[in-house]
């Protein structure tokens, strides 16, 4: 699923001034355009596709509410390894999409990401209830047509919440994967200095509070119930996302299979390109994933 945090992903923002506080509401985290249409010729055509052993094709799916939604699913020959890859805030939603894929194709991994929802025809943006519905929706529909390969749930920033509530809600996530991972919104907003991209309209020397709805996300409570397999990347240099908060999502986990690696000099926009991310995540999928990898 695609879109990057935080600055071309707003569109919105609502905030309410009262005495000594900024607020700041789920509208300023998750408005988003979804500008590039997925094309599985866009992949077919990228340098590491390798026609041999890759190879693509179109995962769609419509939601209760009847809105569909496009994907790819791309598949690496012999490889029962699945990332379901959720981007940032709420999905990302840029070109690098194919170079994304291209690193989980280097690593011998299948993977699957599908655009989120955007504005519907009436003007509303979606709501933190129905992406979160939606990402429940599109790991569904994976499980069930990929019932024999270890499916491996993979979210970035925002994402990180829902499937974190899933791992915790359901028995069959295999493994979990957390990039640029929240705790709590009350926890990030403390980082002042993360919040750049509101500069403009908040006053930071001010104290930010974080609205009810998205207090009610909460990683420490999600990651306790869930014991299987986790990774959990950060970049040093993230912009976005304190990386301190990587080591307070693996010490949330009772999992006795999980990792946790911050890449040095790497920020949100390069993480997944760096050499040691991709070792760590290799590293991690050799030692829990599927066993003939």
């Amino acid at each position: 699923m695609s879109v990057k945090l935080f600055p071309a992903t707003v569109l919105a923002l609502s905030i309410a001034l009262s005495g000594c506080t900024t607020s700041i509401n789920s509208e300023d985290i998750m408005a988003h355009r979804v500008n590039y249409l997925l094309d599985v010729t866009q992949y077919q055509d990228a340098q590491w596709f390798d026609a041999s052993i890759h190879s693509v094709e179109p995962f769609k799916i419509r939601f209760d509410d009847g809105i569909r939604a496009s994907g790819v699913r791309l598949s690496v020959e012999g490889s029962k390894n699945t990332v379901i890859y959720f981007g940032g805030a709420p999905y990302r939603d840029q070109k690098s999409d194919v170079d994304i894929l291209g690193q989980f194709a280097l690593l011998g991994l299948n993977v699957i990401t599908v655009r989120n929802r955007s504005i519907d025809s009436h003007g509303n943006w979606p709501t933190l209830t129905q992406l979160k519905e939606d990402s429940e929706m599109v790991y569904q529909a994976a499980r069930q047509k990929y019932r024999n390969e270890f499916l491996i749930l993979h979210g970035t920033a925002v994402s990180s919440f829902w499937v974190s509530k899933m791992a915790a809600e359901r028995d069959d996530v295999d493994a979990l994967v957390l990039e640029g991972g929240i705790t709590t919104f009350e926890e990030f907003a403390e980082e002042k200095n993360h919040l750049a991209w509101l500069r403009e309209k908040l006053d930071l020397k001010q104290k930010v509070d974080v609205d009810s709805e998205l207090t009610s996300l909460n990683n420490y409570k999600s990651l306790e119930l869930f014991e299987g397999p986790m990774l959990v990347l950060a970049a040093q240099q993230d912009s976005l996302v304190p990386s301190g908060l990587a080591n307070k999502l693996y010490d949330a986990s009772p999992s006795m299979k999980k990792a946790v690696k911050v890449v040095n000099y790497a920020d949100e926009k390069d993480l997944m390109m760096r050499d040691d991310a991709l070792a760590a995540y290799m590293q991690f999928v050799q030692t829990y994933g599927w066993k003939d990898l």
